[in-house]
Order: C-alpha cells, then structure tokens, then sequence
C-alpha cells in the first residue's frame, strides 16, 4: 500500500513537473505536406520523436496539408512522415530552441510505395514563421565546452548582438551588468525552466547553477512576444539538461590560474602586474532512465522508466583559493599590527 501510494505520488509530481515546464519553455513545430506538383496531403500521419529519450507526439495534416504540434518541449527531434500513397519520409536532426515557434515550410513527399524510405538531414537555418523576435541561441555540448569566465551562464548572453558587459574585463556573473541595445542594465530578466530567478528588490540574479547543468542558453534582444513583459532589457531564458534512456555522466576539475593568463592592455601600459586569479571547480553529473520496484502476484520485479521518466543529477563545488585566503589573513595580521 505505502509503495502503491509513492508511486501515485510520483506521478502526480511529474504529471505536474511536466505541465508546468510545457507552458513556460516550449515551442512548437508546424509543417505543410504537400506533393512533388505542390498539392496539399491531407490525412497524412505526423510522428516526432526526441533523439535519445524515443519519446513521439503525434499529428494528422489537415485538408490544406497543414500540421502543429503546439506544445513541445525543447530539444532535438528526427520527424517522420508517412501517407497513403507516397513514399515515407524520415527527416533528422530538427532543432527546437526554447520558446521557438519553428516552421518547416512545404514537406514534399515522392509518390511510391509506403515502404520505401526518403531520409533528409535538416536544414542548418530554420524559419520562425510566428514571431519576429530578435534572439541568440546556445545548445548542448557548445554550452558545456566553451571557455566561460566565472563559469556562469550569464556570460554567454555577451555572445548575442547588441549585448555590452559593463566591466572592465567585458565577462560578468550577473545581469546588472548586461546593457542590450542601449537599454539600463537593471532592466534585464533571468529565466530557469521558465521560473523567474531576478531579486526583485535590487534586479539582480537571484540564483545561478552549475554550467554542466545547462542544456540550452537562449537570449531574446528585441521584439519579443508580450509574454516576457516584466523587463524591457535582455530575457536570458536558461533551460536544464535532463536525462535519456541511456546511461551517462561526468566528473570534471576546471581551474583559472594566473600562470595561464595573459596581462591586459590597460595593466601593461600602466605598469601593472597580472590580477591575482585562482578559481577552482570540481564537480560530476550523471542522468539517465528511472527504475522502481514493483511488486505483484508474479512477485517482485522491476519498472523500467525507459520512455517515460528521467533523472539528472549535478554536484558543484568551488574551494576556496588558498591564496586569497592567504591575502586575506596577512590584511587582517596589518591592521592587527597598526
């Protein structure tokens, strides 16, 4: 009864989970089936599949050939596409970033046997038919390798055009410090899946994860949808890795040291010697598929969350520099002294 009882529960909170995420980062995928002399298809049979979690939404083209999915989540997705008729189509590789309102355009399919298969790799430039926002996205493994000062995801909103660290080093952890488009720098927001995470008191970020934790990165600039209304500056929408069916992890050191960096223009035409810098991370992270026990008259077993229920863990910690602690005691042996 208890096991009954935390299963219902669990499903309560990913049914939950997963409503509150659709309508906060998701986008949506619309599409035109049409044949090689550019007539509509209509009744033709749509699937979408997640690489990595097989987990497939499902639509029919209409009477013009027109199909939607209006709610999916962000990631990366291989389309199927199969009618009466005409030969199958498999196209891979289709990106949708968060919020995104992405079209595909006119789907032509070849007339032959159900059968046989057309695979297409997707386009690298995709149109958003539904929106004219101006915006700037990073996804993946690019989020996780690139070279990031701090190692904050704030960082990468300086990628976007129009973006401006007001700091002398150009690199910031915080959003107070972002100017787009000539707009205050108080008047940016932060989003984590979603939530908002601004301190409402002083506008600045709030809160700040670990960058192996990110799966997405994505920077609105101008023109974007009424839905963003609390701030009229950047909307850095950060979205969280989750796992996959299978099995995978990490564990990771990253140290900045002043052996390792360059001297600045400025210190070098002062006279300056290098900033003192040594910022250690270590951390690891691992996601996959959930397992449950389970019990029944055939006696226990296990369930399998392959397709349906995920989880990702990552663990960050950054220890103190030994030097700065070290700074710090011979300050405070001076004043001791004076």
């Amino acid at each position: 009864m208890c096991i009954r009882k935390f299963q219902i529960f669990i499903l309560i909170l990913v049914v939950y989970a997963s409503a509150t995420f659709a309508q906060s980062t998701s986008g949506s995928i619309s599409g035109t089936i049409v044949d090689q002399q550019a007539a509509a298809i209509a009744n033709a049979i749509v699937r979408i599949t997640e690489e990595g979690k097989t987990y497939t939404l499902t639509a029919t083209s209409d009477g013009e050939g027109r199909f939607v999915f209006p709610i999916v989540q962000p990631g990366t997705f291989t389309i199927v596409i199969e009618a009466a008729g005409f030969k199958k189509q498999e196209r891979k590789g289709v990106t949708l970033v968060a919020t995104d309102k992405l079209s595909l355009g006119d789907l032509n399919l070849e007339v032959g046997s159900p059968t046989e298969t057309v695979n297409e790799v997707a386009e690298a430039t995709l149109v958003q038919a539904d929106s004219v926002e101006r915006s700037y996205a990073i996804q993946g493994e690019v989020v996780r390798n690139m070279g990031v000062k701090n190692r904050s995801f704030v960082n990468l909103a300086t990628l976007a055009p129009g973006v401006i660290a007001a700091t002398a080093d150009g690199s910031t952890n915080d959003i107070q410090n972002i100017s787009v488009n000539g707009v205050r720098q108080n008047s940016n927001n932060i989003q984590i899946d979603g939530i908002t995470a601004v301190d409402t008191g002083n506008n600045g970020a709030s809160s700040n994860i670990p960058l192996d934790s990110i799966g997405e990165v994505k920077i609105l600039t101008s023109t974007y949808q009424a839905e963003y209304g609390r701030s009229s500056g950047a909307q850095i929408i950060a979205v969280t890795r989750s796992g996959s069916d299978d099995f995978h992890g990490s564990a990771y050191y990253y140290r900045q040291h002043t052996g390792l960096n360059a001297n600045s223009f400025s210190n070098n035409r002062s006279g300056l010697a290098r900033a003192i810098s040594d910022q250690k991370q270590k951390g690891f992270s691992i996601g996959g598929p959930v397992y449950f026990p389970k019990f029944g008259e055939s006696g226990p077993a296990i369930w399998s969350g392959k397709k349906k229920l995920f989880f990702f863990v990552n663990e960050e910690w950054a220890p103190a520099s030994r030097r700065t602690l070290q700074g710090m005691c011979e300050c405070r042996r001076r004043r001791e002294d004076g």
